[in-house]
């Protein structure tokens, strides 16, 4: 699942509304291009594309622009925005019992059967990829002990957190259950109820996460990106 419904408020001055973020471009190519190359390369074969405003022009680049070996579809949130826990818990009739969702707006890469496997091992159902960040690149916003979250808080003081949500999380669909389709609701709802029940673990990604949130970001992703030779 990609979260992409977001409204870019941030980086507004360079959409200027007539885009979706997903879409904003990095050396020429959709960002949204990258991220579903990404998925592919960490072994994803199906994945659906939760859009919100504009989301017809997400719709238009994915059936213009097919990933072989991978099944892409998309859902609109419709007239009202549910949020990012609202517009999953509206998917969940095509969705298998557990799944993996990511932010549209970042570049991650982690070891998916890994993280899948270290939840076997621990008989839990939810994983938080997380990235050991102490406050770099963003916020840090979370805690790790003995493998397991036990704190997820966004907006802390500098230094309380030395982990940061990567943006790859393998969650239950059991998770879900009573998640309003009709009202907005977040995630993070979602995730501290996993943690409350100890059901919720950290798996390390090793590589840092670049993104288009900013005007910012977004230069420092695309010099990367070049520096990289990702084309």
């Amino acid at each position: 699942m990609v979260l992409a419904g977001g409204l870019g408020t941030r980086v507004r001055e360079i959409t200027n509304d007539e885009i979706p973020k997903v879409l904003l471009p990095v050396l020429g190519k959709p960002f949204l291009y990258y991220k579903l190359a990404s998925l592919w390369e960490m072994g994803v074969t199906s994945t659906t594309v939760l859009t919100g405003q504009l989301g017809h022009l997400v719709d238009d680049y994915i059936q213009t622009n097919p990933i072989a070996g991978m099944h892409i579809t998309t859902v609109h949130d419709g007239p009202k925005l549910l949020g990012t826990a609202g517009a999953i818990a509206r998917s969940l009739d095509h969705l298998p019992t557990s799944f993996w969702v990511t932010y549209g707006d970042s570049y991650v890469t982690a070891d998916l059967s890994a993280a899948e496997s270290r939840a076997i091992e621990l008989k839990v159902s939810a994983v938080m990829t997380v990235y050991r960040n102490r406050d770099r690149i963003q916020p840090s916003n979370v805690s790790v002990i003995d493998d397991f979250i036990v704190r997820y808080e966004k907006g802390a003081p500098p230094g309380t957190f030395e982990w940061i949500d990567y943006g790859l999380m393998f969650l239950p669909k059991s998770a879900f259950k009573g998640i309003p389709t009709s009202s907005k609701s977040d995630l993070s709802f979602v995730l501290m109820s996993l943690l409350a029940s100890k059901q919720l673990i950290g798996f390390e990604a090793l590589h840092r996460f670049w993104d288009i949130g900013t005007s910012d970001a977004l230069r420092d992703t695309e010099r990367h990106f070049q520096s990289w030779h990702i084309l």
